[in-house]
């Protein structure tokens, strides 16, 4: 029930969006004085809803279903729909209005209470016909009355909601806070103070406290949010609700391209089968006393084309800059073994052996990967698809201290031979021909090819 005593004057009911007469909230209503309670006129529907006072009385008389009632205090506030006026007691109204489902006028409820209905206007009715004429003629028809106007909303700023009929319109309110205005969908009213609804949301991820507003828990780590969706700073943006890649402010399509977070090189892979293989050769600087990387004839050109050649143990990351996996992989130690992270991107590991010859088996068994690798004995465009070779050569200690440029590509795999812990295993790769493993010196100076780990389930 409503916490004030609300009164609808039927007097104005039936009055249309067209109608002349005024209605202004916080007028007081006219009241009659009388004599004495003999002066009170009959109550029934000619006067329903009209207030007098009788002299000596305390309280005035409202006329309500044909009976004088006392009116328990007096009236305090006045509010007005269209031409609709609504008297009510007390402090602390709420109003607001909703259009009938048959779109025929706008119900107004107050304090969760519906009070009454402001109908859209009808059509006028037709006019009379006219009386017969003298001498036999026929009156004319009469017109048809003019067509009413209809109502509609319109919402504005701070919770408020202008009807308007016809040419006429009022300012309503979605929702009343003690005094004042407020929009209940984007703020709250406690106590009579409007606050916004920008309040976190507070949820555990983990152990750790987050606002579920503006941040999601995704598989036990917290993300800033998206729209609905996480994103990492580090490489992505979010824009219009949108995630997109980023790195050191280019934007890339990650379906092709990943970055490398530790110095914003971008680069493309390629997926055959299960595995996704970089498309690309490495081009991180790794120096570390005796684990060292090099540009062909130590020529920045060179890196930028064909990427950096890598010692053995540089590859491995041995100096276990990025993980314990390879550390003090080198020269005369045994070290084999699948997802060795190495000198490789985060994500990402140093193929083993095992990885190599699986990648081969599904490019020459498989006939959907059979233009997947492509020789390259020169540098050429990068935007290519597949597993493009580039013939980077070597860097070797001894003189001449590189070679093969142009003629044959090496690739290091995290795999020791055997026979010989001085060695490693590499794939080798000229034009027309796959050399499949070869022993080589960890000491010398070859490419490597990164593998993208395999998320877990």
């Amino acid at each position: 029930m409503l916490k004030k005593i609300l009164f609808l004057l039927p007097l104005l009911l039936l009055v249309g969006c067209e109608d002349d007469s005024e209605s202004v909230a916080g007028a007081e209503p006219q009241v009659e004085t009388l004599s004495s309670v003999d002066d009170l006129p009959k109550c029934g529907d000619d006067n329903e809803g009209a207030l007098v006072r009788v002299k000596g009385e305390s309280s005035a008389r409202i006329c309500v279903e044909n009976k004088w009632q006392f009116v328990a205090e007096p009236f305090k506030d006045t509010v007005a729909v269209a031409n609709y006026t609504v008297y009510a007691l007390g402090d602390d109204i709420e109003c607001s209005t909703r259009e009938l489902s048959d779109k025929s006028g706008i119900k107004v409820i107050c304090n969760g209470d519906s009070i009454g209905v402001v109908y859209n206007g009808r059509d006028g009715e037709d006019g009379a016909d006219g009386k017969n004429g003298k001498n036999g003629a026929n009156g004319k028809q009469g017109g048809d009355g003019k067509d009413g106007s209809g109502c509609s909303l319109v919402e504005g700023e701070n919770g408020t909601v202008t009807v308007v009929c016809g040419k006429d319109s009022m300012v309503l309110y979605k929702a009343i806070c003690g005094d004042e205005p407020y929009d209940p969908e984007i703020q709250d009213c406690k106590g009579g103070v409007v606050s916004s609804k920008e309040a976190p949301v507070l949820r555990m991820c983990a152990g750790v406290e987050y606002d579920a507003k503006t941040q999601v828990c995704d598989g036990g780590v917290v993300w800033p949010k998206c729209g609905k969706a996480p994103y990492n700073p580090e490489n992505q943006v979010c824009e219009n609700g949108m995630v997109l890649y980023t790195c050191e402010d280019v934007e890339y399509d990650a379906d092709k391209y990943f970055c490398d977070n530790r110095d914003k090189k971008i680069y493309r892979y390629v997926t055959v089968g299960e595995q996704t293989w970089m498309a690309e050769n490495l081009n991180y600087e790794y120096q570390k006393t005796v684990s060292r990387s090099f540009c062909y004839q130590d020529r920045a050109l060179n890196c930028n084309r064909y990427g950096r050649l890598y010692m053995w143990s540089a590859a491995m990351d041995s100096a276990a800059v990025f993980g314990s996996s390879g550390a003090g992989c080198g020269r005369g130690i045994y070290c084999n073994g699948e997802g060795v992270r190495g000198v490789c991107p985060s994500g990402w590991h140093l193929p083993s052996m095992a990885e190599f010859e699986d990648f081969f088996y599904k490019v020459y068994k498989d006939e959907n990967y059979e233009n997947v690798l492509t020789f390259f004995d020169k540098w050429t465009d990068l935007d290519v698809d597949g597993f493009p070779v580039f013939a980077a050569g070597m860097e070797h200690p001894g003189s001449p201290f590189f070679q093969d440029m142009g003629k044959i590509a090496y690739f290091w795999t995290s795999d020791t031979y055997e026979s010989d812990p001085n060695k490693a295993k590499a794939y080798t790769f000229s034009e027309g021909m796959v050399e499949k493993m070869e022993p080589y010196f960890k000491d010398l100076g070859f490419s490597v090819r990164c593998v993208k780990d395999v998320e877990n389930e």
